[in-house]
């Protein structure tokens, strides 16, 4: 099994750890998450445990092309790539190519992203709601 950086409180309880339900006496084990959160570091991130990384606000900040707002996040990212997490570099780099992309720079290719596989986080980086200001068709990714 692999280690979660959290803890083994965190282990537990994304588990389904009957231990830690028995603990608490939640059949849910919720109540042992939100109990546990601030000692283990996740209301700090609202209690998002599926998403410590916050891929899912990147790449909708992306899509509306907030690229101020995203700032806190590609630090996020890059601080998880130094530590070996290969898809927050490859979706920080992403973001990043698509930020220059926006400002009238060479189309985004997202190499480190479709190396890993990550096709679909790709598709969604290059997308761009119809509601959005400066919402215009995007060309097709480069081979």
């Amino acid at each position: 099994m692999i280690r979660n950086p959290f803890g083994p409180a965190l282990e537990a309880h994304t588990e389904g750890s009957p231990a830690a339900i028995a603990a608490y006496g939640d059949e849910t084990g919720s109540t042992a998450i939100l109990a546990e959160g601030d000692a283990i570091g996740l209301q700090a991130r609202g209690g998002r445990v599926w998403d410590p990384a916050d891929l899912m606000v990147a790449i909708g900040m992306t899509m509306l092309e907030r690229w101020e707002d995203l700032r806190p996040v590609l630090t996020r990212l890059d601080e998880l790539a130094g530590y070996g997490a290969r898809l927050g570099g490859a979706v920080a780099e992403a973001i990043r190519e698509e930020e220059r992309a926006a400002a009238g720079g060479p189309a985004p290719r997202h190499d480190a992203l479709r190396a890993l596989g990550y096709l679909g986080i790709s598709e969604l980086l290059r997308f761009r709601p119809p509601s959005n200001d400066s919402a215009a068709p995007k060309p097709a990714l480069s081979p």
